[in-house]
């Protein structure tokens, strides 16, 4: 707008100063023509002298004609002589001829009066012919200015209309020239408001000149608004700012991306064209800028890109050459390359050399036929010399203005190497199959439905199930000739199953030449396009033998499960029942839950007198060596080996019941002195005194933990199992304060190592200490119930690692 301004203002004065030199040119032309009147009048006056002198000579001439002839002068003659002289003083004639004028008309003249007479009218020629010279004189001088006035006015005036036919040239050419600017200005203004991009100007200061409508909408300010904003405060930060600002200094355009901020604070990325703005004097007047959102298509090229990069194959684009121009990452990745490597360099180069000639002319004629699309295997070789198969589709990219000319090829390349290592296995399989058919006990075969017929069947029918081959092939059933009556629903059933699309394996009976055997058999539909079944695939085995075994084996394992079921019934004799515990403690509960029908861990709760404390009350929670029948077996003798410790007399604190345990198993797992089996268990031991004050506690590996008001106090054991070890230490006793409404909880480490919930992680020691602290201050069988739930929920589908034991008791 500026510059426009500026523009108008400089053809204004251009044009006033040619009107004022046209104007000036034309008064300087009145000027000169007023001179030159003046100068004619100037003329006007030696003309006429000089024409006045001429007749005074002839009118002198006349009278000294009369006074030579007849010595008489016209009175009249002389009278108009001196009339025709009175304007002229310097002619003197007057003077002259007056005196005698009357004399002279009165009759003739004396000879002295006509010799004094012809005297005066001889000096009346002379000064005449004097006055005529100067008369010349001055008209010549006069004339020559006056030539020398109408040239300067003929000149003055030419040069004014030349001014005014070039003032009026130049005003029709800006006329034209600003109807033009007006028509541009219109449609660049229509432009303007109507265009999609972004467009913005602004002044050497960054203050906002011009802001499109576009821009209004992408930016959210008002086109008021834009006036008073500083241009920096359209860009993300700084960086952006200064980065173009300081390419425009530099360059004077600026084209790039960058990041831009909308009013209410959300980003999106443009693509700027901007330079600066120069005057006709070259002076900068500010910059201007055309951009335009291209977030959408950045994220798409981002998806784009993601999925090339992220694609499993290798995908690529080259010149004609086969030189690379693109290649994604998994095309570096497979071949050992970084990407840089691969860049302009050949495609032949990642192809084994044996395999170059073929590949070069298979895409040569491809190049030469213009062939559209195409498929090739063959192998390849890695940065690392190693030969891989590569399966490639290749399409040929055509010019755009000349559809029959290629000028690139995009490739999509897969490593096939697997697929063609399982096709040569394939191949290897197909021939062990018919090896293995021929040599094998099981038996093949192939029915279809549609001919209710085999169409194959392996050739050792008879001896897997007692019929000739040639019976298969007949057309008659086997299941209604050979199958048990008693496992036809079996078999039919089976069928049914195929029918529907479903595979089935099953057992039964046949009976043929008169024996009994079992058979397993598997089979699996086949289906058409349609999906329907067509025929089906199976394979048989004579299980007679197996069957035979398994019932011996049933056997074995039902008197197994018998002597199992009767050790847990005598391990559960050494467990309390709820309600003796209850006798005993009642506010004590036991969560027991066994791994296996034996259980490896196990709970005491019994008196034990000492001589120092009286009669305590003891708790033990204990956790034996293994699972299953071993661990019931430990868990059984160490239930044994510490309830004789509590009877013993000798034994008087709970460091000496474990050393009394430890010493026991010592010497019945001794089976020589060099020997020793390192079987024990971990145990928790707490004996409470009657008054409920004192708690005195020993550990081996495992603790107690004691939760009073919220707060957590964990006393561990000592770091040994009570069993055999070289290098045994005495056990501690450690004696603790209890109050009332106190929490004690002895464990072992089943529940806190069982895997479950989500991620299939261990229950873990933190847990387990947050679910007690959660439920300490609850009802003794709510808590029960709380601490099954919970595991129940961690466990889910997961197997149970191992045998769990929690004992609670409220002070």
């Amino acid at each position: 707008m500026k510059l426009e301004t500026k523009n108008n203002r400089r053809t204004v004065i251009s044009l006033s100063a040619i009107l004022v030199l046209a104007v000036s040119f034309i008064i300087s032309s009145i000027i000169l023509i007023q001179k030159v009147n003046l100068a004619q009048e100037k003329v006007k006056y030696p003309v006429k002298s000089i024409s006045t002198a001429n007749l005074i000579q002839m009118n002198v001439l006349k009278i000294r004609q009369q006074l030579s002839d007849t010595n008489y002068v016209s009175k009249a003659l002389i009278n108009q002589t001196i009339n025709s002289s009175k304007e002229y003083k310097e002619l003197k004639i007057v003077q002259n001829l007056s005196e005698n004028a009357n004399k002279l008309g009165q009759g003739k003249l004396s000879f002295i009066e006509s010799t004094i007479f012809q005297q005066k009218l001889f000096a009346v020629e002379s000064i005449c012919d004097e006055f005529i010279s100067k008369s010349r004189t001055g008209l010549k001088i006069t004339s020559d200015r006056l030539n020398n006035y109408w040239n300067y006015t003929y000149s003055t005036l030419i040069v004014a209309c030349i001014l005014m036919i070039i003032l009026v040239l130049i005003s029709l050419d800006v006329w034209k020239t600003k109807k033009l600017l007006i028509e541009q200005k219109s449609k660049i203004k229509f432009i303007f408001n109507n265009s999609i991009n972004i467009i913005i100007s602004s002044d050497v200061d960054g203050n906002i000149t011009e802001f499109n409508p576009a821009a209004q909408e992408k930016f959210g300010y008002t086109l008021d608004e834009s006036k008073s904003l500083d241009f920096k405060e359209l860009y993300h930060n700084q960086e952006n700012c200064q980065k173009v600002a300081k390419t425009l200094k530099e360059k004077g355009v600026f084209t790039g991306e960058i990041i831009n901020k909308h009013k209410n604070g959300d980003l999106f990325i443009s693509y700027l064209s901007a330079n600066q703005i120069y005057s006709q004097d070259g002076e900068l007047i500010g910059t201007m800028g055309i951009s335009r959102d291209i977030t959408d298509q950045k994220e798409k090229e981002q998806e784009f890109q993601n999925i090339i990069n992220n694609a499993q194959d290798i995908i690529y684009t080259s010149d004609t050459d086969g030189k690379f121009t693109f290649i994604n990452s998994s095309g570096s990745s497979i071949m050992g390359y970084d990407n840089h490597e691969l860049v302009n360099n050949y495609f032949i180069e990642l192809v084994h050399p044996n395999e170059v000639d073929k590949v070069r002319k298979f895409y040569t004629n491809q190049l030469r036929k213009k062939v559209k699309r195409s498929y090739l295997e063959f192998k390849g070789i890695t940065k690392e010399k190693k030969t891989i198969w590569l399966g490639q589709n290749i399409t040929s990219l055509f010019s755009p203005t000349d559809p029959d000319k290629i000028i690139g090829f995009q490739g999509v390349v897969r490593n096939i190497s697997k697929r063609k290592e399982a096709e040569s296995m394939l191949q290897k399989s197909e021939e062990s199959f018919r090896i293995i058919v021929n040599t094998i006990n099981d038996l093949f075969y192939l029915f279809d439905f549609r001919t209710d017929q085999f169409e194959y069947i392996s050739p050792n029918t008879e001896e897997v199930l007692g019929i000739p081959q040639k019976f298969f092939y007949s057309g008659n059933s086997f299941f209604s000739e050979y199958v048990h009556k008693d496992d036809m629903k079996v078999v039919m059933k089976a069928e049914a199953q195929l029918l529907r699309g479903e595979s089935y394996n099953i057992e039964y009976r046949i009976v043929a030449n008169g024996r009994t055997r079992w058979i397993h058999d598997r089979a699996f539909p086949i289906v058409n396009d349609q999906g329907r079944v067509i025929s089906y695939s199976g394979v048989s085995r004579d299980i007679t033998e197996v069957k035979s075994a398994n019932l011996i084996i049933e056997q074995q394992n039902e008197e197994i499960n018998q002597s199992i079921t009767y050790a847990k019934n005598i391990q559960d004799s050494t467990l309390l029942t709820t309600d003796e515990i209850y006798s005993l403690y009642p506010e004590c509960f036991v969560f027991f839950n066994p791994r296996d029908v034996l259980s490896g861990d196990f709970y005491v709760l019994d008196k034990f007198k000492t001589v120092e404390f009286g009669e305590l009350t003891a708790f033990v929670v204990a956790d034996c060596t293994g699972h299953g029948v071993p661990g019931g077996m430990l868990s059984f003798l160490c239930n044994s080996l510490i309830r004789e410790a509590f009877a013993y007399p000798n034994v008087n604190s709970t460091a000496e019941v474990l050393d009394f345990v430890r010493g026991k198993l010592a010497e019945l797992f001794r089976s020589n002195n060099d020997k020793h089996i390192h079987d024990g268990m971990d145990i928790s031991l707490c004996a409470m005194t009657e008054d409920k004050s004192t708690l005195y506690f020993s550990g081996a590996n495992l603790p107690v933990i004691i939760i009073r008001n919220g707060d957590v106090f964990e006393i561990k054991g000592d770091r040994q199992h009570v069993g055999y070890s070289r290098k045994n230490s005495e056990y501690t006793t450690q004696i603790i304060d209890i109050q009332k409404e106190d929490m004690i909880f002895l464990y072992s480490d089943g529940y806190q190592d069982q895997f479950g919930g989500v991620n299939g992680k261990k229950f873990m020691k933190k847990r387990l200490r947050e679910l007690l602290i959660k439920i300490h201050t609850k009802p003794l069988e709510e808590q029960y119930n709380l601490l099954k739930l919970e595991f129940h929920n961690w466990k889910g589908e997961h197997h149970q690692v191992d045998d769990i034991c929690i004992m609670g008791i409220k002070v």
